[in-house]
């Protein structure tokens, strides 16, 4: 024999019981929301933190690029957790904003740091190309004087 056991709850109670989950509910919710706004505020401040010290580090790194006379080669590899790629792609940045001849390459290779080790053939061909390229001289650097090789002078000064 199945038995169907009925609770009678009086109105009254079920009236009372659901008026305190609504403000249950209503309580959690605006708890919620309390909690979630300063988070909020905390990220977009903590994002405009980053972003002005992102540009302090560019500022200094202009700064520091900035009386230099050269042609850079900056290398990075994708493996590379010591000097990251992302790092590199800052100073690059900053030497392209001073209008410094720069050249990039981000090599993939599985060595991390210690790539620039082996025999990679897209660094090390990258590092030919740079070190036996014509130097880009400036517009306000000297003439060369009569009777040197314009060419020869250039390469020599290149990298000094």
């Amino acid at each position: 024999m199945i038995q169907h056991v009925i609770i009678h709850q009086p109105w009254q109670q079920i009236r009372q019981t659901a008026a305190q989950l609504k403000d249950s509910i209503t309580t959690s919710v605006e708890s919620s929301k309390q909690s979630t706004q300063p988070a909020l505020e905390d990220t977009v401040a903590t994002i405009d933190e980053s972003e002005q010290n992102r540009q302090q580090e560019l500022s200094a790194l202009k700064a520091a690029f900035a009386h230099t006379q050269c042609q850079y080669l900056v290398v990075s590899f994708t493996t590379d957790w010591r000097f990251a790629p992302e790092r590199s792609q800052e100073i690059v940045d900053a030497l392209m904003a001073t209008g410094k001849p720069v050249s990039y390459i981000n090599v993939d290779a599985p060595h991390g740091h210690d790539s620039f080790l082996f025999d990679i053939p897209r660094y090390m061909g990258s590092v030919r190309g740079f070190l036996t390229a014509p130097f880009i001289s400036d517009s306000k650097s000297k003439q060369p004087a009569k009777g040197t090789n314009q060419n020869s002078q250039q390469k020599a000064g290149a990298r000094s």
